[in-house]
């Protein structure tokens, strides 16, 4: 593999992504290990629902003020899944700070990591990162 690009840059190429999708892993069970059997269901729920959110915030066509602006689609998802996951962590009387951690893991690293492993399967084959 070293041979093709005569560097290390095809083998960054695939150790990135997944290091980058360990890196996800970790997170995600540093923000469940410790919570209550009964609180899980909530909070896996809380993950699937805010994954959804950017998606269906960076659908809206031309923005929200025509311009097509992305930073604004973004920083508006990543409100919604603040005010989920504190509303939430309110209604259940529990870890606020960890109820955040997961709307937010949800509504930003499971897009990211949806998008870098498009790139890194499209784009895997010959691809230097040099």
């Amino acid at each position: 593999m070293l041979a093709i690009c005569e560097s290390a840059g095809h083998l960054w190429g695939y150790l990135l992504p997944v290091g980058l999708f360990m890196g996800w892993v970790a997170v995600v069970y540093a923000l469940f290990r410790r919570s209550a059997p009964e609180d899980r269901t909530w909070l896996i729920g809380l993950l699937v629902g805010c994954m959804a959110i950017a998606p269906l915030v960076m659908s809206i066509p031309n923005g929200f003020d025509g311009d097509g602006d992305y930073f604004a689609r973004f920083l508006t998802s990543v409100a919604i899944a603040i005010a989920l996951g504190l509303g939430i962590g309110l209604l259940r009387r529990r870890a606020l700070l960890r109820t955040v951690g997961v709307a937010l893991v949800g509504d930003v690293f499971a897009p990211g990591l949806l998008v870098l492993a498009l790139i890194w399967v499209f784009a895997g084959d010959g691809f230097c990162l040099d």
